[in-house]
């Protein structure tokens, strides 16, 4: 889960929180979908054809080891667990985490030159699975600035609803319910 609404909460907080979600996930996508190949240590994945070559060499992948791949080098220099990429790359987290370490080991053992002793693809004990290549079109200085903004959403999201209580009309004999709002600088944040 990326974010979290109580409730009561009123409309424009909930359609603030999901045009910010709609927006950071297109600023994720944009980066990979405009970029036609990533190319690394001998690694080379031409994204439109999903060709995956080695050392020149191609190497054949199924339609999951690609998308697990596509999903590993897109959080490149992230680690990404065992649940996330079961939601990315099959579409569903029903599946148990062992699936995810069997295709780890199948897609190691066609792109590591020794798959023992892994450059790509590093498991993060408890955590999940880190790519060790660079960043698809990002140096060092942008993943630092877009961490640094995302962690500035997150901190000002989680500023707590104000506790101020406006009156809403009501019927006469009828005790007006509350309605909640956020906090001028948090809704300019998400806004």
């Amino acid at each position: 889960a990326d974010d979290y609404v109580t409730k009561p909460c009123s409309y424009l907080e909930l359609m603030a929180r999901i045009k910010a979600l709609i927006r950071r996930s297109e600023r994720l996508t944009a980066s990979v979908t405009t970029q036609q190949q990533y190319s690394a240590d001998g690694l080379t994945i031409r994204f439109p054809s999903q060709e995956v070559e080695i050392n020149g060499e191609s190497v054949a992948l199924t339609n999951t080891e690609y998308r697990l791949l596509y999903n590993l080098v897109r959080n490149a220099g992230r680690v990404v667990s065992h649940r996330a990429l079961l939601q990315q790359a099959w579409g569903s987290d029903s599946y148990g985490a062992d699936v995810v370490r069997v295709y780890v080991s199948r897609l190691r053992s066609k792109i590591e030159s020794d798959p023992m002793n892994p450059r790509f693809i590093m498991t993060k004990p408890g955590a999940g699975y880190l790519f060790a290549g660079p960043a698809l079109g990002r140096d060092a200085g942008d993943i630092a600035t877009e961490q640094a903004a995302e962690e500035e959403i997150e901190r000002r999201a989680a500023v707590p609803v104000s506790n101020r209580m406006v009156r809403r009309a009501s019927r006469p004999g009828r005790t007006p319910r509350p309605m909640w709002h956020l906090e001028p600088a948090v809704e300019a944040a998400l806004g």
